[in-house]
């Protein structure tokens, strides 16, 4: 599973506009989860397809986290567990981070948690590009209204 903390409501709404089952926390919880860690940040200086694109690498760090009440809990026993995982691994090419809809920065933690997942690995990283092209995607979220260029570039 995937946690995102009670300040993510708005990702959680893009998640559950592209049929991904998304469940808010009535209760404050502790769970021992991964957190995401940027060590490589790279945000493309020329616009491609009205965004500027981010690449992040990262590493995880295991510990024991308290969540508030209002968080939100992405299952990956759902029909569309795999574009949860493709959206919300922030190294993806097709992710939230990647199209800014989680914005970061270098040293920065993530709000994103995952919880008995395991890491995903470099054949499944793979896997989910072939599975979701950059483009179909882009456009996919544009007319969704998941991503719109940044302000100053409108």
């Amino acid at each position: 599973a995937y946690i995102l903390p009670n300040t993510c409501r708005m990702q959680a709404e893009k998640l559950r506009a592209l049929g991904i089952e998304v469940e808010e926390i009535g209760k404050t919880f502790t769970a021992t989860v991964e957190k995401y860690i940027v060590t490589g940040y790279k945000k493309v200086t020329k616009e491609w397809e009205k965004i500027y694109p981010v690449t992040v690498s990262t590493r995880t760090v295991k510990e024991k986290k308290s969540f508030p009440a209002g968080c939100f809990i992405i299952r990956l026993s759902q029909k569309n567990a795999n574009l949860a995982t493709t959206l919300l691994e922030p190294e993806s090419v097709n992710g939230f981070v990647n199209f800014e809809v989680v914005h970061t920065e270098f040293g920065k933690e993530l709000p994103i948690y995952r919880k008995g997942v395991g890491k995903v690995t470099r054949q499944e990283r793979k896997k989910m590009k072939i599975i979701h092209k950059k483009r179909v995607l882009i456009h996919f979220f544009r007319d969704m209204n998941i991503i719109s260029p940044p302000d100053s570039h409108e």
